[in-house]
């Protein structure tokens, strides 16, 4: 019989493309099974780093609320330990709007609550309360980037403000004053029935009069 000298080659080449096509296609699937075990452990990773997140943030709240007014030594350890638990929270998830907002909270009644305008902690260190109010306005401004249109985030940002300018230098410049004003403008625009949000507004109006 005659033997077609070109069947055995093509034959031979059809034979490696289809080992080739199996190989590849298992490679395919191995990649997108490690891609998909992958992805599963960075979302259980993420969930987790979510939930411990949570954790701090309300173990911070409990320290908040067991700060006694009264007692400034026993408050500002107890704040002092709050803003640590915050750090960790904001590290941990840092697009929570919420987590800021508190931080900056805690941030700011540690300013109030230093009598020196001093305070120490292991991850605060000694620092004045000038510089507690800047770090409380940072988170709030924060929290007003993730959030812009939750009206109490607005309020306590031009607080901090206000607060923050007070100290430093005992009267606002006409330029400082419109940085707090756009901050209540943009808490009534976004809630201007809100009795609260309207006394706020309105107490920072008497004050800015007074210093201006």
């Amino acid at each position: 019989h005659h033997r077609d000298l070109h069947s055995f080659p093509t034959r031979r080449s059809s034979d490696l493309y289809n080992v080739m096509q199996l190989r590849s296609t298992g490679f395919v699937k191995s990649a997108v099974f490690v891609a998909t075990v992958a992805l599963v452990a960075l979302g259980e990773m993420t969930v987790m780093r979510r939930l411990r997140a949570e954790v701090r943030y309300r173990d911070a709240g409990s320290l908040m609320n067991g700060a006694p007014s009264e007692q400034a030594e026993s408050s500002m350890l107890l704040l002092a330990s709050a803003v640590r638990e915050l750090d960790q929270a904001v590290a941990l998830d840092p697009d929570q709007a919420r987590f800021h907002y508190r931080r900056g909270r805690a941030l700011h009644r540690l300013a109030r609550r230093s009598r020196s305008g001093l305070a120490g902690g292991e991850s605060t260190g000694a620092v004045g309360a000038a510089e507690f109010l800047r770090r409380a306005e940072r988170a709030f401004a924060q929290a007003v980037e993730l959030a812009p249109n939750r009206p109490e985030y607005q309020v306590a940002l031009g607080w901090a403000r206000a607060n923050r300018f007070l100290f430093a230098e005992r009267r606002f410049t006409p330029a400082e004053h419109g940085e707090c004003v756009r901050a209540f403008e943009r808490a009534l625009l976004l809630a201007p029935n809100d009795a609260d949000v309207n006394l706020q507004a309105g107490r920072y109006l008497v004050l800015a009069s007074s210093v201006l």
